[in-house]
């Protein structure tokens, strides 16, 4: 991995699109984005690239454990703490912070995710991730029922005994891509949208890069493969980006096996 390409990533963190088009509760805004930008601007060249994780869900926690650790304010108390109940394991919470000049605690759940809906008018329940292991609305019911919970589970305010007198505060940093269904009728590949690999071979597309998932953050600084007419998706869909030009912003799209929204919308809701 080279440093331009963690450091990249690193802005993407700062920078990242919400998953989701409404509010959230506990979701981070643009305004705290912007905030930790802020203070971390002129840190970024200097934060050291470990060994990348292969699994991007765990990257992305890696990348955001750097930039805590490069903040001047915040400290990480714990990360990835398991919560036992009863001789089992409830379940694990991402990271706990504190903040001394705010005195304040906060819990963190992280997750970044790449769904694709299966009809044209999806709701949360229609969005697959592209091997179809996962749902938008799963993620989210564990989300807000089983993981936000877990943060004022006794074994985790513990961690914070020192503090009692210090604030609490739970967020939930979720970025990501949701991608629509493409149809017949586009000439060129339209941005975040899916297509099968017959439709992505009838298009005009040029330029387009073959995405490994450990680029699929910020590819823009990564070496690419270019990607041609045909497309190997004999291992599931494959995430495809269009480089920023003159007069055109980036573009993403997923190109899938043919029978991947067959497959898609056999899957009980």
């Amino acid at each position: 991995m080279n440093k331009k390409a963690w450091e990249n990533d690193l802005h993407w963190c700062l920078n990242a699109p919400a998953l989701l088009p409404h509010a959230l509760p506990f979701m981070v805004d643009s305004t705290w984005q912007q905030q930790w930008q802020w203070t971390l601007k002129e840190h970024l060249p200097h934060i050291a690239e470990p060994q990348a994780n292969s699994r991007l869900g765990l990257y992305f926690e890696q990348l955001w454990r750097s930039l805590i650790e490069a903040h001047p304010e915040w400290q990480l108390l714990a990360d990835n703490v398991a919560v036992q109940q009863h001789g089992r394991t409830q379940g694990a919470i991402d990271f706990l912070l504190v903040n001394h000049q705010q005195q304040q605690i906060e819990h963190w759940e992280l997750a970044v995710k790449f769904y694709l809906a299966r009809n044209a008018s999806p709701c949360a329940s229609d969005y697959l991730g592209p091997n179809q292991q996962d749902r938008l609305s799963n993620k989210l019911s564990k989300l807000l029922l089983k993981q936000i919970p877990l943060g004022k589970h006794p074994q985790i305010q513990a961690l914070a005994k020192n503090y009692a007198n210090y604030s609490f505060k739970q967020r939930i940093v979720l970025p990501g891509y949701l991608f629509r269904l493409g149809n017949d009728s586009h000439p060129t590949p339209q941005n975040l949208h899916w297509y099968s690999l017959t439709q992505w071979q009838a298009m005009q597309a040029q330029g387009w890069y073959i995405l490994a998932k450990q680029q699929w953050l910020s590819p823009n600084t990564y070496p690419l493969s270019k990607a041609g007419n045909v497309v190997d998706v004999s291992r599931g869909p494959v995430q495809l980006y269009l480089p920023e030009q003159a007069k055109q912003q980036e573009k993403r799209i997923f190109v899938c096996p043919d029978d991947w929204l067959t497959r898609a919308n056999n899957i009980k809701s």
